[in-house]
């Protein structure tokens, strides 16, 4: 595939994998955040304990709920009976497709 060619991705897996992401980011930020509030300790005062746990706590939220973006990614790039679609038959267009989701080789 040429650098100048582009891949027709359907709207629907645009829209409904970036809605998806979109509300998993905000239901994370959302407990998080409560969580960060309701069990902070006052020993510890600082902000850098509580920035460092709602971090760790984000990336782990994230990498469990994120899961299910990934297969609907993969199943809606499929038939029911397990072929691929006509626009996703080419590897290389699931590559570039993975590679823009997960950001890797972007440009």
């Amino acid at each position: 595939m040429a650098l100048n060619d582009t891949i027709k991705i359907p709207i629907e897996l645009f829209i409904g994998s970036t809605a998806t992401f979109g509300t998993i980011i905000l239901i994370c930020i959302i407990v998080v955040a409560v969580y960060i509030r309701k069990f902070a300790h006052e020993a510890h005062p600082g902000a850098a304990p509580r920035f460092v746990s709602g971090l760790t706590c984000s990336l782990v939220l994230m990498t469990s709920l994120l899961l299910p973006v990934d297969v609907f990614m993969t199943s809606y790039q499929k038939y029911p009976n397990g072929t691929w679609r006509e626009w996703a038959a080419d590897n290389s267009t699931r590559v570039e497709i993975n590679n823009a989701i997960s950001g890797v080789g972007s440009r």
